[in-house]
């Protein structure tokens, strides 16, 4: 369980798109699940995909949630 939440995240971080986010990644028996915070649905949907792909990985459960745009002014 531990390689396979090591193996998502290394995934993860190799990929440019996704960039930086503050994930939480467990595995439990070939279940990945994921949370924390992404800035768009995109990188969300990115997220998942990738966790997905990952060799091992037979389900995804996701808390996510998208953080609302800056306002600078």
């Amino acid at each position: 369980d531990l390689a396979l939440a090591a193996q998502v995240r290394a995934g993860l971080a190799a990929d440019r798109e996704i960039g930086w986010t503050a994930l939480q990644i467990t595995a439990h028996e070939g279940t990945v699940a994921v949370g924390g915070a992404v800035r768009t649905d995109d990188q969300r949907g990115r997220i998942l995909e990738a966790a997905r792909r990952v060799p091992g990985v037979r389900e995804v459960k996701e808390d996510l949630g998208v953080l609302p745009p800056i306002s600078w002014g």
